[in-house]
């Protein structure tokens, strides 16, 4: 009809359209990152583009003659580039909050892989709407598209995997609150039309960033706090306890390899974790030390912390086999490690029963006392209750023993805890803690 589009409009009413035939829409990662990186496109592209054109506009005062050769030569492959780059990051502006809030990492290599993974994508799309114009006159035709455009897909496949192998392409972040993917927005949107820039809108903008920046210091105005969460896994559990400072992070176990790639790897990349200042194996059992190589391919621990006890596992000797004597350190009763000090075991031998030698481990934490016994049995129990007269904690977090039960009578009144936190999963079904 020869009428002027307007992207923006034409955005607003695909939205209406799926929203009005199914407004859960809204709430889908799918739906709001295309409908975001579209908008980003739509406002940030303009203004990019004028400033490349710019940029590359060569001097209109110097006649084509007496402009250097070699200007000639590399104006096609820099439009190309940049074009492209600009592209890209316009759409990578739009999408940076939703990938951080969902999946929680950011990816700067993107803005360069984009460049060669974009063009195969259409590509490969062109061969698929051939396949589709071909399959109903020429089937030989529409298999060899198929073909084609599969052979394009692989190699997005395969730039995208070796793109993420260069050092720094991308890094885990904890997901932003909804507030600041709001205010983000807000400011791209301001900055990108110009509409910041403009006196009255720019204080109404200035408040806005201030009334974000106000409640983002609020939350963060509390004072020093301290997390511990505790990982139930199958037969095993794994502690991360995120201190008031990045320094005295640490986790403690890290389960098997399936509980470590499916509950603890998830956590921690959900938590923006991507260095571990410290990783503590309690006592030799698979069920708690088995995933400590797989955790290691994906996250960088700069200190180890084993016990002094020689444990009969396989699984845990070969991960002390083959932890850097740099970076470990062998963790003995009296020890202090951080906020914590080491209460069980004493001295080096070899442990009968892998639960009697677990780490006990002791901290105060911003003003409570918390009690880390793990899966600590009958016979360590009472080596601790002769060994350690107050053992008064404000938190006690024990596993469950495969020989006895996780807390008696007499340890429970000797730490008399005003919270107690009993870790155990549904399998083995002899380690499920009863409600007793």
């Amino acid at each position: 009809l020869r009428r002027p589009g307007d992207l923006l409009n034409s955005l607003a009413g695909a939205a209406f359209l799926i929203l009005l035939a199914d407004p859960r829409q809204l709430f889908q990662a799918s739906f709001q990152l295309s409908f975001f990186v579209v908008f980003s496109l739509a406002i940030c592209h303009p203004p990019l583009e004028r400033w490349r054109r710019r940029w590359l506009e060569p001097d209109p005062w110097v006649p084509k003659d007496l402009r250097p050769r070699w200007r000639g030569w590399i104006r096609r492959p820099v439009e190309w580039a940049t074009r492209g780059g600009v592209t890209s990051l316009a759409a990578w502006l739009g999408s940076l909050p939703w990938v951080a809030y969902y999946f929680h990492l950011l990816t700067p290599v993107s803005l360069v892989a984009n460049l060669l993974v974009v063009p195969l994508g259409g590509w490969a799309l062109v061969c698929g709407v051939a396949s589709l114009i071909c399959g109903l006159w020429a089937p030989v035709l529409s298999e060899l598209f198929n073909h084609a455009g599969w052979l394009w897909m692989s190699c997005m496949i395969r730039l995208s995997e070796e793109a993420a192998m260069w050092p720094g392409a991308w890094c885990h972040v904890a997901a932003p609150p909804p507030i600041l993917v709001a205010l983000y927005f807000v400011v791209l949107t301001g900055v990108s039309t110009g509409w910041a820039f403009r006196f009255r809108r720019a204080l109404g903008l200035a408040g806005v960033v201030l009334a974000g920046v106000l409640a983002v210091g609020i939350g963060q105005a509390r004072g020093p706090t301290a997390r511990l969460t505790v990982l139930s896994l199958r037969g095993g559990d794994s502690l991360f306890f995120d201190g008031p400072g990045r320094k005295e992070d640490a986790l403690i176990d890290t389960g098997d390899v399936m509980d470590t790639r499916w509950v603890v790897m998830p956590f921690l990349q959900a938590r923006g974790i991507n260095r571990l200042p410290g990783l503590a194996l309690t006592h030799g059992d698979v069920r708690h030390v088995g995933g400590a190589g797989e955790l290691t391919r994906r996250f960088q621990v700069a200190e180890w912390m084993t016990s002094a006890i020689r444990f009969r596992s396989p699984a845990y000797r070969e991960v002390c086999a083959a932890l850097p004597a740099g970076r470990r350190r062998v963790l003995a009763r009296g020890d202090r490690w951080g906020p914590w000090r080491v209460l069980h075991p004493g001295g080096e031998k070899m442990a009968g029963v892998a639960d009697d030698a677990a780490l006990v481990l002791s901290g105060d934490v911003c003003g409570f006392r918390v009690l880390l016994c793990s899966d600590l049995g009958r016979v360590g129990w009472r080596e601790l209750l002769e060994r350690e007269p107050d053992l008064r904690a404000a938190v006690l977090v024990a596993g469950m023993p495969s020989a006895a039960e996780p807390i008696g009578e007499g340890a429970l009144a000797a730490v008399w805890p005003r919270a107690l936190v009993i870790s155990g999963g549904e399998s083995p079904a002899s380690e499920r803690p009863s409600r007793a």
